[in-house]
């Protein structure tokens, strides 16, 4: 089970806006959570999917969520095993106004069949993964409905698909929207990713070489230009700019490398720095869009003699870590998942954890990240890949 403590109570969440300071990663963007005032129905009705549907007899409920209600032991898949249904009602804010909008859903367990507005949006499984819909053109100025049925049954996704079924496995998959939901409205052109990966960083010339993705639905009449920038804290460590010339719509991908990085430090466990990279997208020399993502420079690799970072011999000391609680299964809010990484390190001095035996939440991995805590993360599936 989960190495942390229950905490009770529910999340606030406030509204974030576009400055990009409010974003310790990802894009700068409006973004309005979606985890309040859900309404849960319990056991799937088709009829439910549709927008005129009368929902009063559901449940109120708070993301994350889990169908069951559970205990700290005796769970059995019988309890979960079932296709079930939620309903969110919302009205489209202003900032929706010329922008594309998309829905957001960090995970759920495990496959999960969006409808907004009876637009039925494309089936997605496996419980683990964040996924998005655009959805601008289903957006209505008033009053939305967004239904979705949730399938909790045995899944032939990894980490799933052992042909014995979910008692095959040493850990359990209670269904539900167990992670946070959000819409998202972003300009017409905007950066839709930064994967940045550090290269030779023992060496003189040690770079980051940087792929960004911009997700164009229309081609720019101003010329285009990305800025990118690396930030220690206030300090500018590196700026570099390019041009870009689109020629279709879509997403492309620009690549860029940051060399002549100086004097920077390389993240370590006891000392983790991080650095900020962003990219600004201008359009006729005007900020459009902003996105950021954080990078520690850092190297590992295995010898016949051992396990080196950065350099130097290392020895592990860690546990494996099962992101499934008592009581809520996967359910559990981003805080909780931070303070599974605060526990692993402070309090129980290890230096790596193990994620059995699947993607585990950006929450806790970004924990790790700033912590200090090296992740080994498992191959996903148990004993029949």
């Amino acid at each position: 089970m989960g190495t942390a403590a229950l905490a009770s109570g529910s999340v606030l969440f406030s509204r974030l806006t576009a400055n990009a300071q409010t974003t310790a990663r990802g894009p700068a963007k409006f973004q309005f959570p979606l985890n309040q005032n859900w309404l849960f129905g319990g056991q799937f009705s088709a009829d439910a999917l549709k927008p005129d549907f009368v929902d009063a007899a559901f449940s109120s409920i708070t993301l994350p969520h889990c169908v069951s209600k559970l205990s700290w032991q005796g769970w059995h898949p019988d309890q979960w095993t079932d296709i079930w249904i939620y309903r969110r009602h919302f009205s489209a804010p202003k900032e929706f106004k010329n922008r594309r909008v998309f829905l957001d859903f960090e995970g759920v367990m495990n496959t999960a069949t969006p409808v907004i507005n009876g637009h039925k949006l494309p089936k997605r499984a496996g419980g683990y993964l964040p996924f998005s819909y655009e959805i601008t053109n289903y957006l209505e100025p008033g009053k939305n409905v967004l239904a979705v049925a949730i399938d909790s049954r045995w899944n032939k996704v990894p980490p799933d698909g052992n042909p014995k079924g979910p008692t095959s496995v040493d850990y359990l998959e209670p269904g539900g929207i167990v992670r946070s939901v959000a819409l998202r409205a972003m300009p017409q052109i905007f950066i839709s990713d930064v994967f940045a990966k550090p290269v030779d960083v023992l060496n003189s010339n040690r770079r980051i070489e940087i792929q960004c993705a911009i997700d164009a639905a229309v081609l720019p009449e101003k010329p285009l230009q990305i800025k990118l920038e690396m930030l220690d804290g206030d300090r500018r460590v590196v700026v570099v700019s390019q041009n870009v010339n689109l020629k279709k719509v879509g997403e492309t991908t620009v690549p860029f490398t940051l060399s002549d990085l100086g004097n920077v430090k390389l993240w370590d466990v006891d000392a983790p720095q991080l650095y900020q990279i962003v990219a600004t997208l201008l359009l006729g020399g005007e900020p459009l869009h902003e996105c950021r993502t954080r990078v520690g420079l850092r190297e590992a690799r295995f010898e016949v003699d051992g396990f080196y970072l950065n350099g130097r011999r290392f020895r592990f000391f860690g546990l494996n870590r099962h992101e499934i609680y008592p009581y809520v299964g996967f359910a559990m809010p981003s805080r909780v998942m931070r303070r599974d990484a605060e526990i692993l390190k402070r309090e129980l001095n290890c230096n790596i954890v193990r994620c059995s035996h699947y993607p585990q939440t950006e929450a806790f991995l970004d924990a790790c990240d700033e912590l200090g805590l090296m992740v080994w993360e498992d191959t996903p599936g148990w004993n029949y890949l």
